[in-house]
């Protein structure tokens, strides 16, 4: 059994990505790019803030789960189900090189 089927990859999700970039004229502009991720899994792994080190800093809500060659970084903004997701922390490839990647989620809309 694969990966993809034991861990429910079923969903399908949105990665857009925006790129600034300068426009010649000393200022910049912005472009969004948006690609669509066919074998995920938006799991829930809990809400609100919690205390660290004495600061109170939000977690993460969600857990996405991917394939490595999806191309997420912690720039990115996730959307599912009319939902939008932020990434919490850098997408980690958890198992062994070009297996799965887990992306921490915060939930902001």
């Amino acid at each position: 059994m694969s990966y993809i089927s034991a861990l429910n990859l079923i969903n399908v999700v949105t990665r857009t990505r925006e790129t600034i970039t300068s426009d010649g004229m000393g200022g910049t502009t912005s472009t969004s790019t948006t690609i669509t991720i066919g074998k995920a899994a938006l799991w829930t792994a809990g809400n609100g803030k919690r205390l660290i080190s004495d600061e109170l800093m939000a977690i993460s809500s969600h857990i996405l789960v991917c394939v490595p060659t999806d191309d997420i970084n912690s720039d990115d903004t996730i959307t599912y189900s009319s939902q939008t997701y932020e990434i919490t922390g850098n997408p980690d490839n958890v198992m062994q090189k070009g297996v799965i990647q887990v992306v921490p989620l915060k939930l902001v809309t």
